[in-house]
């Protein structure tokens, strides 16, 4: 079988990998699958394994060439199931998940991941699959997860890991990115001398390399996931004549809201790209937008997005890094030369603005349950594990089945967390369970 070809890191790609390093946020990818019965190691033997073969087995080459960029390839270490034997309080599953989040993850070598087990008192189980952002987001993870709980005919062999770039391929890549990179901030400084606005920006950004002022750490932080009735959540799009995405983002925005005190807020929306990866997007939410006029202005933001992926020049084209990369029209891969310490500070939070809200969809019917035991709801999110250098807002990942909606919200410099999540929901009549 023909070996497949690197991808070289993007923009974006960097900053994950800098977060596992000490530079900006660490930030980790997390299922959360609840049961009513108590699931035994035997029963997640089979997704281990496949786990295992497949694509999350990743780890990061970086490259002996200066300026190389890194990528992923196979090769990585992977650790055992595990299974915790200390019984988890009824109300404490989230908490043990975020303990679970929290594992030391090695992408330069690995485990990039970890599948868990723990039972809950009185009765039910906890199954955490965490892996490094880096190797994939959520949409990527619930389908590496699908296919790993896949039986019989339905089972598929897993791509083989990309090996290794040659040195001579090492080389031109170094070579590609620094003639990409010149040619493009010397366009860039040139519309500096005529263009005002672009010699701001470029001038802030230097006022912020230079400075060492350390980011101040979050004095609060919050992780909820919720349950709604999947009816109830309809009803909404239904009488507001608008899509599933539109009401989540509302809901993210009032969240928001509440969080920064102000009426308009900014939120990311992640949105699938022409070649199958993820970019982001970002929309400005008032308190009094229409959720209907809310939802077209998703779709044509959405829709920008992409074109910028398809008329790009960069390679690959990188929308999110077009958000929170360089300043003054510079290439964003020139965050990719001037060093990690550097592109960390310019950077900041991939992903983040005053909220991120990520829909991940119908999760298929393979989460139903495992090993005959069935599910109690499955959530889908990120989690930064170290706080410190986390952006303070409201990050919310949606995932929706035909009996619940699940959300499980990120809320960072707020001490109230659960009474705004619960004085949001109420105020659109949505009932929720909390986990």
């Amino acid at each position: 079988m023909t070996q497949p070809a690197v991808t070289r890191f993007s923009v974006v790609d960097d900053m994950f990998y800098r977060g596992h390093h000490g530079r900006g946020p660490s930030s980790v990818m997390q299922g959360v699958w609840r049961f009513t019965e108590r699931v035994e190691p035997d029963d997640l033997a089979a997704m281990h394994a496949a786990l295992t073969a497949g694509a999350l087995t990743r780890r990061v080459y970086s490259s002996r060439v200066p300026f190389a960029r890194r990528c992923l390839v196979g090769g990585a270490r992977v650790t055992p199931l595990v299974v915790d034997e200390i019984p988890i309080p009824a109300d404490g599953v989230v908490a043990w998940a975020d303990l679970r989040a929290c594992t030391p993850l090695d992408v330069d070598d690995g485990p990039v991941w970890e599948l868990a087990l723990g039972h809950v008192e009185g009765a039910g189980s906890v199954v955490t699959l965490s892996c490094s952002h880096l190797v994939t987001g959520g949409v990527g993870m619930v389908a590496i997860a699908e296919a790993s709980l896949a039986t019989g005919a339905a089972v598929t062999d897993p791509p083989p890991p990309p090996d290794p770039p040659r040195l001579r391929d090492d080389l031109r890549d170094a070579l590609t990115l620094w003639f990409h990179v010149v040619v493009a901030v010397l366009v860039s400084l040139a519309r500096a001398c005529v263009d005002r606005t672009v010699r701001a920006e470029l001038l802030g950004a230097a006022r912020t390399t230079a400075s060492d002022t350390p980011t101040p750490a979050v004095a609060s932080h919050r992780t909820t996931i919720v349950d709604l009735d999947a009816e109830d959540f309809a009803a909404v799009v239904a009488r507001e004549n608008t899509s599933p995405t539109a009401v989540f983002v509302a809901l993210v925005a009032a969240c928001a809201r509440s969080v920064h005190g102000r009426d308009t807020v900014r939120v990311a929306v992640p949105v699938a790209m022409p070649d199958g990866s993820v970019g982001s997007s970002v929309v400005t939410v008032a308190a009094d937008d229409a959720l209907a006029d809310l939802g077209a202005r998703i779709r044509r933001v959405a829709a920008r997005a992409r074109e910028h992926a398809v008329a790009s020049d960069a390679r690959p084209a990188d929308p999110l890094a077009a958000v929170i990369g360089s300043p003054g029209g510079m290439p964003d891969e020139l965050m990719q030369i001037v060093g990690d310490r550097i592109a960390a500070r310019v950077t900041g939070d991939p992903g983040m603005d005053d909220g991120l809200a990520s829909s991940l969809g119908v999760l298929p019917d393979a989460f139903l349950g495992v090993g005959g035991h069935p599910s109690d709801g499955l959530a889908v999110r990120a989690v930064t594990t170290n706080r410190s250098a986390a952006k303070v807002g409201v990050g919310a990942w949606m995932a929706r089945s035909s009996a619940r909606v699940t959300i499980a919200f990120d809320l960072t410099g707020v001490t109230d967390g659960d009474d705004v999540i619960a004085a949001t929901l109420g105020a659109w009549g949505l009932r929720h369970r909390p986990w």
